[in-house]
Formats: C-alpha cells, sequence, structure tokens
C-alpha cells in the first residue's frame, strides 16, 4: 500500500526539539506542500519539551495543527495532553514501549481519542525486541482493542520487529530515527527514502 502518514519532529536552529507553535506550524507547512494528501503527525515527547505543563501550554497554543500526533504512554502528564488533544480534535496514536504502558493505556479511558497504536519497543537484541512487541500486541488483543497497530523497533533490532510485524498483520514505522542501516546492515545514503522503500520490501 505504500507509505501512508508521516511523522515529524520540529526542530530550532541549533537543531535541538521542540513544540513551539511557530516551529511546529513551519514543519506542517512544508510537508503539506510537498506530500499534501499524506497525514501528518507531530511528536509530543518530553524530549521536545521536558516540563510536561509547558508542553501543554504549547501544544494549546498550536494554530496549524497535524492530521495527529503521538503521545508516549509512559510519561507523565498524558492523561492532561490526551484530553487536551481530544478537545481539539487532534487524533492521538499512542505510544507503548512497554507491557506497562499497555496497562497505562487500557486503563486511561483515552481509546477513543486514538487512532491506531505505535508498538515502539526500545530493546536493542532482535529476540527480546521482537519478543516484547509480541507481548505488547497480544496484550492489547486479549484487552479487545482492536485499533490498528504500528510497530517499529530502535538500531539493531529494528528490522526484527518489522519483519515480525508483517507477519502478524500489523502495519510498521520505519525511518531515521530508528536506525541508519538497511536490512541487511548496509548504510542507507538516501536516508528516509531508502529505508521506508526497504521496508515496503519486507514479507
Amino acid at each position: 500500500m505504500g507509505v501512508q502518514s508521516l511523522h515529524a519532529h520540529a526542530r530550532l536552529h541549533d537543531e535541538a526539539e521542540t513544540l513551539e507553535p511557530a516551529a511546529c506550524a513551519g514543519v506542517v507547512r512544508a510537508i503539506r506542500a510537498v506530500c499534501p494528501r499524506t497525514p501528518i503527525g507531530l511528536t509530543t515527547s518530553l524530549s521536545a519539551e521536558p516540563d510536561p505543563a509547558k508542553r501543554l501550554h504549547l501544544v494549546s497554543r498550536w494554530e496549524v495543527l497535524p492530521d495527529f500526533v503521538s503521545v508516549n504512554f509512559c510519561e507523565p502528564g498524558t492523561a492532561e495532553l490526551c484530553r487536551l488533544l481530544r478537545e481539539r480534535g487532534i487524533p492521538v496514536e499512542a505510544g507503548l514501549a512497554t507491557l506497562e504502558d499497555a496497562d497505562a493505556f487500557l486503563c486511561s479511558g483515552f481509546e477513543d481519542a486514538c487512532i491506531r497504536v505505535l508498538v515502539e519497543v526500545c530493546d536493542r537484541g532482535e529476540a527480546e525486541a521482537a519478543s516484547r512487541a509480541r507481548a505488547i500486541a497480544g496484550m492489547l488483543q486479549e484487552a479487545g482493542i482492536t485499533l490498528p497497530q504500528v510497530h517499529h523497533g530502535e538500531g539493531p533490532a529494528t528490522w526484527a520487529v518489522l519483519r515480525q510485524a508483517v507477519r502478524l498483520g500489523h502495519g510498521i514505522r520505519i525511518g531515521l530515527e530508528d536506525t541508519c542501516t538497511g536490512p541487511h546492515g548496509s548504510p542507507v545514503p538516501d536516508g528516509n527514502a531508502e529505508l521506508a522503500a526497504a521496508a515496503l520490501e519486507l514479507e
């Protein structure tokens, strides 16, 4: 089916991540100018704004809205953020890295605000990462969650997680945020485009 959405992190001139309204608007406008029909998602990670209260304030001031945002359910202030996003009509992609995150999501009451679940495991070992992703997916299934799932890994385990997700019928996400090498360990001089092309070939 090809690339169905894009995930981005707004950055300042010094390359630091940010949730500042002007910077986020610039990213959304720039991507929409090139990919007008592709949904654009922004991060809300505390890596972009470590203070949950300030994060909430910044997101409340966004004027150019993305099509969705990713919310990490391991972070403090998630409930307040999801409540604000629901009020503003911005769909949520629920980021779950552990079984504890999955439990927090199941107890949150924000399933109705979400368009999908992002299973994003950080284990470096291939077997461990694949096992954790499978366990999170299984926990969601047992709880009756029918939201689509998108899986992605990190570093050396990235491609093992993606291959498993494809076999299990889940969506996948890939980008330089996850890995700088292709499925066989070789560098990707064409960056995100090359990673996406390789991911589309997975079976």
